[in-house]
């Protein structure tokens, strides 16, 4: 499992000052964002955790009415590939696209941390059936 401070080297070299507790949050986020030892996954799950149910509810109905069946089996199989990592590699073009999708319909001011970065990894994994 890669670790948020293995994927941001500079967090790597902040984090290695502490005792590599979850005590050291990453910079830049309202809530601290994903601690140095918990997994982008990780992250992803917990933040969807923390979300109102009817805003889940939207945002899968959403993206499994705006992709295909061929698209969603397409990620399905991709995420299932490499459940740990795939967002981590898909976010700077489909990951944004997702994210922006969902931003049309649910605004980031409706969500806790006021960013669909925090909760669209776990959104498409919903709507393709690999939510665990």
């Amino acid at each position: 499992m890669k670790r948020v401070r293995d994927l941001f080297p500079g967090v790597k070299k902040d984090a290695d000052r502490f005792d590599s507790k979850p005590t050291f949050k990453t910079p830049g986020y309202p809530d601290g964002g994903p601690y140095v030892d918990e997994s982008l996954r990780d992250y992803h799950h917990r933040k969807w955790d923390e979300l109102d149910g009817e805003i889940k509810r939207r945002a899968v109905r959403l993206l499994q009415e705006k992709l295909s069946p061929q698209n969603i089996e397409e990620w399905r199989e991709e995420i299932k590939k490499d459940p740990e990592h795939w967002g981590a590699e898909h976010h700077m073009f489909a990951g944004m696209s997702f994210r922006n999708l969902l931003r049309k319909e649910i605004k980031d001011k409706e969500l806790p941390t006021g960013n669909w970065d925090d909760y669209y990894c776990a959104a498409l994994e919903a709507a393709t059936g690999t939510y665990q």
